[in-house]
């Protein structure tokens, strides 16, 4: 159970402590002044979401394959993440609290949601990108043992899947490459007879790990 005390500056005996509290109230209520607010705003303004690009170039292989619309993939890229990173670590005790210590990156995938031409040539590019990493028994009349065979790394992997973050006057403020990226996973199109919404196409990429240039 805890217990607080309550008072009022004027129940506190005068001297350095009475300053002391006073200055912290002072202090603490100009942290929260409106206008400071607004003055940061209007020097530093603020970020907006929809101001971005995404740049996609497929592996020689893939392209050879499929790379109808490739050029396109940028302005149909309706949302992305700039990609975080956690921190792996291991508990380490010796007296008292333990330590959580870091001792290596971990990355999470990056989700593109692409607005769908009628031809669904968007979700061909990437489904052709896979099968140069799992083998062609998606479009093959057969499916012997060798359909399936995996690729080597670096012929399926890219050099540039690239989220550019720019201000208001399109300038760049921050480019992230995604290093030796692939479509992990295709997301399944749902389809209704009482929709007559537009399709859209959730790719999640893998990646090694990225670089940031601001």
């Amino acid at each position: 159970m805890g217990y607080g005390f309550v008072f009022t500056i004027a129940e506190v005996p005068k001297g350095n402590c009475r300053k002391s509290i006073q200055g912290f109230k002072e202090g603490y209520l100009m942290a929260f002044s409106v206008t400071d607010l607004t003055g940061t705003l209007s020097r530093s303004g603020v970020a907006k979401a929809s101001h971005y690009s995404v740049r996609i170039s497929l592996p020689a292989e893939a392209a050879a394959r499929f790379n109808d619309g490739v050029e396109d993939l940028n302005i149909r890229a309706e949302s992305v993440s700039i990609p975080g990173r956690t921190i792996q670590a291991i508990t380490y005790r010796d007296y008292g609290a333990p330590r959580e210590i870091g001792y290596a990156p971990l990355y999470q995938p990056v989700n593109v949601t692409f607005i769908l031409s009628e031809d669904l040539r968007e979700r061909a590019i990437f489904t052709n990108w896979q099968d140069t990493i799992v083998g062609d028994h998606r479009t093959a009349n057969y499916a012997d043992g060798d359909r399936f065979n995996a690729r080597y790394y670096s012929s399926y992997t890219s050099s540039t899947v690239e989220i550019i973050k720019f201000n208001e006057k399109g300038e760049q403020l921050l480019k992230t490459k995604l290093i030796e990226a692939y479509p992990r996973t295709i997301n399944e199109l749902s389809m209704s007879y009482g929709s007559d919404e537009v399709m859209r196409l959730s790719v999640s990429f893998q990646y090694r790990y990225f670089t940031e240039n601001y």
